[in-house]
């Protein structure tokens, strides 16, 4: 691992929820932008309507947050800040 990677295993854990949280706005607003007012999600990704996909990857980041903030120095903030992309991505599909 370089210098500047996370080594404590709540930073990766962190980071991958970040990420998810990111795509699944990402995949949101591609749809929106494809597909403007069509709530169908024609588009697949990984095999699934990109609606499912954009719930799993965002109800999965704000799970990983919740627990931690439990059990970890990430805090409310933290978890707010998730929950924001992913009431954002829900906002571009519906």
């Amino acid at each position: 691992m370089s210098d500047d990677a996370p080594s404590m295993p709540a930073e990766l854990m962190a980071h991958a929820a970040d990420a998810r949280a990111r795509l699944a706005r990402l995949l949101a607003k591609y749809q929106r932008e494809r597909h403007p007012g069509d709530a169908s999600n024609i588009d697949r990704y990984r095999g699934r309507p990109v609606a499912g996909e954009v719930d799993l990857l965002g109800h999965d980041a704000v799970g990983v947050y919740e627990v931690l903030v439990e059990a970890s120095h990430y805090g409310h903030e933290d978890l707010d800040r998730v929950k924001k992309q992913y009431e954002a991505a829900l906002q571009h599909l519906y």
